[in-house]
């Protein structure tokens, strides 16, 4: 191989190279847009400001392996189902990264899996409309400390593999009075 261009081959990853080494943390793995269509009628929505994914529409979120605001993305501090929306689909939010949830009252079933492993998640707000709670739902949310219910009747839960389980010990349920 010609020794000049031998030379501008490695000029060229040694400069790819140093490029990639000085971009932030978590550039690479970051929300692509910021925000879309998904599902039958559903929008969603991502502040960078305030790390806020907003998820409305009317209508059920379809079960995501891969959901189109990111797996796992780190810059999500706060989920926010809005009104309208009534299911969250299976493995949704697996392992991200948010430290609060808030759930409309028009969701009425939570699927499986849905916050699993999201370890930053210390409260989550379920509202009064819910009455179905997944297996594993926050599984191994090992820092969600408070569940505010909305109503106090709880929701059923599929007890096999509790929604709750591996959660932070001391976890609350904070329930209104009835």
């Amino acid at each position: 191989m010609n020794t000049n261009l031998s030379k501008r081959i490695t000029s060229v990853i040694l400069a790819l190279a140093m490029m990639f080494a000085v971009l932030p943390a978590g550039t690479l793995s970051a929300i692509a847009s910021d925000g879309g269509t998904f599902g039958d009628g559903l929008t969603w929505s991502f502040d960078e400001g305030s790390g806020l994914l907003k998820i409305e529409g009317i209508g059920a979120m379809p079960d995501e392996l891969t959901p189109p605001w990111g797996g796992s993305s780190t810059g999500i501090t706060t989920v926010e189902i809005a009104e309208g929306v009534t299911r969250i689909g299976n493995k949704a939010f697996f392992s991200h990264h948010m430290t609060s949830v808030k759930i409309s009252n028009s969701v009425q079933t939570i699927g499986s899996e849905v916050f699993m492993g999201s370890v930053n998640l210390t409260n989550v707000t379920i509202g009064s409309g819910v009455t179905f709670i997944d297996v594993d739902a926050f599984y191994a949310c090992e820092n969600l400390y408070d569940v505010y219910f909305s109503s106090a009747a709880p929701p059923a839960v599929d007890e096999s593999y509790g929604p709750f389980d591996n959660v932070a010990s001391g976890a609350r349920a904070h329930v209104p009075a009835s």
